[in-house]
């Protein structure tokens, strides 16, 4: 008997939701659907089905224990990440992600670590908001 694969019925209904949305938008039956903001979210919805369908079909007997704080961490705090962008300094926030994600996933010069992600922060700032006068909220 197989194991149930969690990681990738989550990524198949994520990627049947971007899909859905992408129909719902009326994407597939605009004139300019190529320059659509929604087909990148088709693209990637359409890659994440193929991808999860193929692992669930793929998967063998695993007696691996899966650690799924290592998936379940990260995705919280993109998904705050994401809730407080427009309620929060983009700066502010963007340092923070980045810092707390890169301290996560092993990266411990904690002084290094805050130069990187301000300097990154203020690097984005500039290129997106003041170069490409991308509105945030």
């Amino acid at each position: 008997m197989r194991k149930i694969n969690f990681e990738n019925i989550i990524l198949l209904v994520v990627s049947v939701f971007l899909i859905i949305k992408t129909y719902i938008s009326g994407f597939f039956h605009s004139s300019d659907w190529y320059l659509s903001e929604y087909l990148f979210l088709f693209i990637l919805g359409l890659i994440l089905f193929i991808l999860s369908v193929f692992g669930i079909v793929s998967s063998e007997k695993s007696k691996v224990e899966r650690n799924y704080s290592i998936f379940l961490i990260p995705f919280i705090i993109v998904f705050l990440y994401v809730l407080l962008i427009d309620k929060v300094n983009f700066i502010l926030l963007t340092s923070a992600f980045i810092f707390i994600l890169s301290y996560l996933f092993g990266f411990k010069k904690p002084v290094l670590l805050l130069l990187i992600s301000v300097s990154s922060s203020l690097v984005m700032y500039y290129v997106f908001i003041v170069t490409f006068k991308v509105m945030i909220g």
